[in-house]
Formats: structure tokens, C-alpha cells, sequence
């Protein structure tokens, strides 16, 4: 009963220098389709999006209430995480380094790592992995030992394309399956897939997979569209930092299970490309901590909650250099 919801504008439609007629994600956001908002996989916030929670935010305002109560009472008593910690030499009694990695993944993941170790070949390491992993994730040897936890970093971008509508297809302005992109119409890149599907009663998959659908599946210099509403001439498409290296990581953690020395791991560090928190201790004496990955450098006007226009002016810049990326080595603290 103590709190009070109010939904003010935080959102602005001008860029801050005046120019109102600067494309801004706020005025992209008031004429996004519903069907739009409707499947995941964006990487931005699907509340932020919903047109139909704005025009109704009083009418849900007991609502919010509860929910704002329910996450408070729920603060109070949340204990856990994911941790690490990294010990130098002048702070250990037998002047080693120490390492505990603790990657909290609760009971809802009974059996997502399993412990192994590898011999043979230049490899010496134990630890635990995830399965069919050739290599150990989290781990040590006789001269290094690491932990991973997740990085959580924002690395997949959604994209609002402007497409070829129904009616500009009619007039011959345009093609289906078209988009706007720097001033001019690019035909997207399209294929159709058939997916082998089981009978499911009751929500129970049985049997074997004897139903089929095809679907068109179309992707435009962003990644894979999702969602589109041919008639408004809008689609939303995904861009994920870590297409076609996502298993580029594997062989920087490949060079962990070898590494004799510090440099060792710092080589295998650049290599990954997943979005992890590192942690790191080795027997000649160092520490460290590194945010791995691949991360796109964005406009300064990207506004990361909403989807961005996918007319040009908000694509995705090179990563960020492995330099650039957070990190602390042998800290004075």
C-alpha cells in the first residue's frame, strides 16, 4: 500500500541537440506492429516495446503495484550468485596463487557440466565441462587453473527494417521480400526449411517425428527476421555478435588445457568469443580477471532497450579490440 507507479517519459524523440527530425528509436517505437512485439530473441526489452502496456498503464496500474511489492519482498531474501576469486602470492601462507571458481547454476541444472580431465598429447587438465566439449571449460593443470562465469553483456541487437509492403508491391515500387537499407531496396537473402516434428499430446512429445512444416526463412545484413507484418511493411531482425564464431571459443579454451604460464592463457583469452567473466591464477605468479567475447561498437544514439532502425544509420561498428575489453591483472588489491 506504500507504493505509488507512475509511467513517466523518459524516452525522447530529439537527440538532445535540437534536431527533432533526427530518426530516434522513440518515434520508431510508436508505430511498431503488435506482431512485431510478439516473438523473443531480440535482446532488447520486451515491456519497453508493448504499445499496448503504455496505452493501458492505468488500467494495470494494481497490477504493477503487486509486482513492484512482490520483486521487493523478493530482494530482501535473494541470496546466490555465480562467483570467483583470485589470491596472489603475497597474500597466500604458502606463497602460491589461489583460485576459487564458483559458477552457481542452481538444481534447475542438474546435469549441464560434467567433470573429466584430459592426458596425452600436450594436454594435462581436470576439471569440468559441458558435454561433448572436447576440451575441459572450467579447470586447472599443473601450471594454471581458471573458472568461467556467465558475462551477461548485451551482444545480440533487434533491428526494425522497413520492407516492401503488400501495397508498394501492388505499384511496382518494390519487391517482396525486400528492404530499405541505405537509401536503396536490397532483396534479402531467402531460403525455405522443413522442420521434422513429433506428435505431442498433451504437450508430451511421442513417436518419431513424422510431421513436417516449411517456413521461409529470410535474413537482411542484420541477421534472421523474426517477426514482419508485410501489409504495415515492417520486420524486426536479430543481429548476434557471435555469428558463425560460436565456436571459435572452443579452441581458446583448448589453449587453457595446455598453457604452462600466464602469456599461455592470455593467448587463449583473445580467442573466445563467447560472452564470459574469466578468472584466472598460474604457478609463476599472476592473477587475473577478463571479460572475454565480441562486442560491436554502436551509435552514440543507440538507445540499447529498443530495437534500432535497420535503415542504415544505426548499424553496428567493428568490435571493440581485446585491449579495450574489461580486465585487472596482478591488482594491488
Amino acid at each position: 500500500a506504500q507504493w505509488a507507479v507512475t509511467l513517466p517519459q523518459t524516452i525522447w524523440k530529439g537527440d538532445g541537440t535540437g534536431d527533432a527530425a533526427t530518426p530516434q528509436p522513440c518515434a520508431l517505437l510508436s508505430s511498431i506492429p503488435l506482431p512485431l512485439h510478439a516473438r523473443g530473441g531480440g535482446g532488447h526489452s520486451s515491456i519497453s516495446m508493448s504499445k499496448a502496456l503504455l496505452h493501458k498503464a492505468q488500467a494495470v496500474r494494481a497490477a504493477v503495484q503487486g509486482v513492484v511489492s512482490a520483486l521487493e519482498y523478493l530482494r530482501r531474501h535473494l541470496h546466490g550468485g555465480s562467483h570467483a576469486y583470485a589470491l596472489a602470492p603475497s597474500r597466500t601462507k604458502d606463497h602460491g596463487t589461489l583460485l576459487l571458481s564458483g559458477p552457481q547454476l542452481g538444481y534447475s541444472y542438474p546435469t549441464l557440466l560434467v567433470e573429466y580431465e584430459v592426458h596425452g598429447g600436450g594436454y594435462d587438465a581436470r576439471g569440468v565441462s559441458v558435454p561433448l566439449l572436447p576440451v575441459v571449460g572450467i579447470g586447472y593443470s599443473n601450471d594454471i587453473a581458471w573458472g568461467l562465469t556467465t558475462g551477461y553483456s548485451k551482444t545480440i541487437d533487434s533491428f526494425i527494417e522497413t520492407t516492401c509492403s503488400t501495397a508498394q508491391q501492388a505499384a511496382g515500387t518494390c519487391k517482396a521480400n525486400q528492404y530499405l537499407h541505405n537509401n536503396q531496396w536490397q532483396d534479402m537473402s531467402c531460403r525455405n526449411e522443413t522442420f521434422n516434428y513429433r506428435a505431442a499430446a498433451e504437450g508430451i512429445p511421442a513417436g518419431p517425428a513424422i510431421l513436417n512444416v516449411s517456413e521461409q526463412i529470410c535474413r537482411t545484413v542484420h541477421g534472421p527476421i523474426v517477426a514482419r507484418d508485410d501489409t504495415a511493411g515492417m520486420a524486426r531482425s536479430v543481429q548476434y555478435a557471435m555469428f558463425q564464431h560460436e565456436i571459435d571459443t572452443i579452441e581458446g579454451i583448448r589453449l587453457w588445457n595446455k598453457a604452462h604460464s600466464f602469456a599461455d592463457f592470455l593467448a587463449g583469452a583473445q580467442l573466445v568469443t563467447w560472452n564470459e567473466n574469466v578468472t584466472v591464477a598460474t604457478r609463476d605468479g599472476h592473477i587475473g580477471y577478463f571479460h572475454p567475447g565480441l562486442f560491436p561498437q554502436r551509435p552514440g544514439t543507440t538507445d540499447m532497450r529498443l530495437p534500432s532502425p535497420g535503415t542504415g544509420e544505426y548499424d553496428l561498428g567493428a568490435n571493440l579490440p581485446f585491449s579495450s575489453l574489461p580486465h585487472d591483472v596482478d591488482p594491488p588489491q
